[in-house]
């Protein structure tokens, strides 16, 4: 008869793909390393202490929740977050599709190793039910996602503390209405290009001009930097504002760009751009688009200033079929050739310019302005937003 098990977990922050020097300078003397190594480690820590079963609580993606699970000597089971994966193995409680069981079973030899997640926005209550044998080894793992419906009764303790320090939050902050639009702006953004992409990278180039405007700068064309590019992942919400009869609120902005990321102006040649929309389109998968909760890969180019032409059916390092950049030295803009010896003021976050998403070919030179700054400026001089789609981006035979 099993009497006791010694339970421990430890929580795992970042994916390691996201490392990157924009990241690293903020945490000041927290040391980052390899998830899987690190984990290693501690499990071996643990397993010297006396611990029966380990739990890794990861932020990392149900892909490397799988990784660890199978790759990992000694985690026992993992649950999982960053993919926001809506896994059910029972009756579907809702409008979610399920992308897997609940849970995902791993294998690593003769032990079986469950992982969960539980989507998120705290919309569902994951559970996650462990029997054991006496030889305290993990049997069956069984369970599933419990809709937050109004069938579910609040905590009423919890309920008053949320409404204190809403009323603190209000004394601090005021929502604004800052714009309004007459269209839905489309945040889907990580295989195409969408009205909301195309308005947050509009509104790069309009911050820069207007702060070379600002400062009397004088320009041998319209502008000095004519592109702008950001990646998918920045982008975190749409805004239906069909509710609010198209009014545009401070908050809904800090919604879609919640990270206050500093733009750069990068100066580049074509070659350096060629290869940036390369790795943009390497990593491609618009089967995996239809499910916005699965754990795609959030690199995938947004872009003002250029009309580029991907064809996934070739090899990784050739799917780029046509570049087309528009001119910031001439009068009149309009698009032409992309030329790999020629250098391009761009403007880019400085996420992508220290290698997020691992973007390691630019560099960068930082303006005192916030991706979410420039939109907001944006917003408040057009009004109404009526952004559209409007080819910059074809992707051919995905």
């Amino acid at each position: 008869m099993l009497k006791y098990l010694k339970i421990w977990s430890f929580s795992i922050l970042i994916t390691s793909e996201n490392f990157n020097e924009s990241f690293t300078n903020k945490v000041g003397r927290v040391r980052i390393t390899d998830e899987l190594q690190s984990i290693k480690t501690e499990v071996v820590k643990l397993r010297k202490a006396g611990v029966d079963f380990i739990i890794a609580l990861g932020h990392s993606g149900l892909e490397m929740d799988k990784r660890v699970a199978r790759e990992v000597d000694g985690v026992d089971a993992v649950i999982g977050g960053h993919s926001h994966s809506y896994l059910n193995s029972e009756k579907q409680q809702d409008d979610k599709i399920p992308v897997g069981p609940y849970p995902v079973i791993e294998n690593r030899g003769d032990q079986i190793v469950p992982v969960v997640q539980a989507y998120a926005f705290c919309k569902y209550l994951g559970k996650l039910v462990l029997t054991f044998d006496s030889e305290k080894r993990l049997v069956s793992a069984v369970g599933g996602p419990i809709l937050l419906d109004q069938t579910v009764p609040q905590d009423s303790k919890m309920l008053e503390k949320v409404e204190y320090y809403k009323r603190l939050v209000a004394e601090k902050f005021v929502d604004q209405v800052v714009g309004n639009t007459r269209v839905f702006l489309d945040g889907n953004c990580k295989c195409v290009e969408t009205n909301l992409a195309n308005l947050i990278t509009d509104s790069f180039i309009r911050v820069n001009l207007n702060n070379l405007l600002k400062d009397n700068v004088t320009l041998s064309g319209w502008t000095d930097a004519a592109v702008a590019i950001t990646v998918s992942s920045s982008i975190q919400s749409s805004l239906d504002a069909s509710k609010t009869q198209g009014i545009i609120y401070e908050s809904d902005i800090r919604r879609i760009l919640p990270y206050k990321t500093l733009l750069c102006k990068v100066t580049i040649t074509g070659k350096t751009l060629l290869n940036a929309l390369e790795h943009s389109a390497s990593m491609y998968d618009y089967k995996n688009c239809s499910l916005p909760e699965n754990n795609i890969y959030g690199g995938f180019m947004q872009m003002s200033g250029m009309h580029v032409t991907y064809d996934i059916k070739n090899v990784v390092g050739s799917r780029v079929q046509s570049v087309k950049i528009r001119c910031s030295e001439c009068k009149l803009p309009s698009y032409e050739p992309i030329d790999l010896e020629k250098n391009y003021t761009i403007m880019i976050p400085k996420y992508m310019a220290f290698g997020g998403d691992q973007y390691k070919m630019i560099k960068d030179e930082l303006i005192n302005f916030t991706e979410t700054e420039a939109l907001l400026s944006y917003v408040k001089e057009n009004k109404p937003i009526y952004a559209g789609v409007d080819n910059r981006i074809k992707v051919l035979n995905y």
